[in-house]
């Protein structure tokens, strides 16, 4: 831009002596960013909340950048970007601002927008109660009769056996199953086949096969269930253990489940037995230590898989009750009924 010269007349006869140079002035635009955060800004911890400056603007029509802190806290959780929007995930509940700077390049300016995440209440999913043993099968009286145990659920077969009594000790030649789990919330039964009938001397009028169910427990105890066979009899006779939940009640019994916070707070998880026991269990969400308040960046959602073992005196039915708790004070309560009826 070029101003007007100056002029001298010294001597005042209307004509100047001299004439300055002109002079050229640079003109800069001094004008500041209009920021503007959007908002206010509500959701639940988990939720993704979308940013949005676009109402920010420049006096002077420059290109802006924008970049975002979330909670406030100084800390900027986006670099330098000509989006004026970004996606916000908050994992715990919050409640304060967050806070957007704009640039046109020279000048910065910050605004502000209330931000509050409420909390969401934990989830117990999934209770249940599982036994886990082997099983055994043993015979002895006459030899070369059958004998065939299965093991079922409501499910299905969960385990076969068969055993051909031969001359020898019964514990020498029994059949064994691996490791079997299975809900003792679903009806599960034990049933032995007994078949006389290919044996050509089929026994005498007094004669009986005695025939075992052992139940072989995890730490290596066992439970044996016996029945004695009538040996003179034409076809297959069957016997069924109807129920065994009050073996794996008296030796302990699994209970599992899977609790889940939509954000990431810690979880507690009460166990209340039904007996006149309880115990209770924490759960970390980094594992290590407690969740700060109002912390956000931890795992979100948080889901656990949780177990413990409970063992019972041969009596019931049991309500247990599963309480669990986040570190905010939301509580969550799922409930089975445990029979050995």
């Amino acid at each position: 831009m070029e101003l007007s010269r100056a002029r001298s007349d010294m001597d005042a006869n209307g004509v100047p002596d001299a004439t300055s140079a002109a002079p050229l002035v640079d003109v800069v635009a001094v004008g500041v960013p209009v920021p503007d955060a959007g908002g206010p800004y509500t959701g639940h911890e988990g939720d993704t909340i979308l940013l949005n400056a676009t109402r920010s603007s420049d006096p002077d029509g420059d290109s802006l950048s924008f970049r975002w802190d979330f909670t406030g806290d100084g800390e900027f959780d986006t670099t330098w970007s000509p989006t004026p929007t970004v996606a916000a995930r908050y994992t715990d509940d919050f409640s304060g601002a967050a806070v957007v700077e704009v640039s046109d390049g020279t000048h910065v300016a910050t605004a502000r927008a209330a931000v509050s995440i409420a909390n969401s209440p934990p989830e117990a999913r999934q209770l249940d109660a599982v036994a886990e043993a082997s099983f055994r099968i043993e015979m002895a009286g006459e030899k070369w009769h059958n004998l065939t145990f299965t093991l079922a659920s409501d499910a299905g077969v969960l385990a076969s056996l068969n055993l051909i009594r031969r001359p020898g000790s019964p514990a020498s030649q029994a059949a064994t199953t691996g490791l079997v789990t299975f809900s003792l919330h679903d009806h599960v039964t034990a049933t032995l086949a007994y078949t006389p009938d290919n044996d050509p001397v089929n026994g005498g009028p007094r004669g009986d096969n005695p025939a075992w169910i052992i139940v072989v427990f995890p730490d290596g105890h066992e439970v044996r269930i016996h029945h004695n066979f009538n040996v003179r009899h034409g076809s297959t006779w069957t016997w069924t253990e109807a129920d065994l939940a009050a073996f794996f009640l008296h030796a302990g019994v699994t209970f599992r489940a899977s609790l889940r916070d939509p954000g990431s707070d810690d979880l507690t998880a009460t166990w209340d037995f039904g007996d006149g026991t309880s115990v209770t269990q924490m759960f970390f969400n980094n594992r290590v230590s407690p969740d700060p308040w109002q912390s956000q960046g931890g795992t979100a959602p948080f889901v656990k898989d949780v177990s413990i073992v409970h063992a019972y005196d041969p009596a019931g039915p049991f309500l247990v009750t599963l309480t669990v708790r986040d570190d905010e004070g939301g509580v969550a309560t799922t409930t089975l009924v445990l029979s050995n009826a």
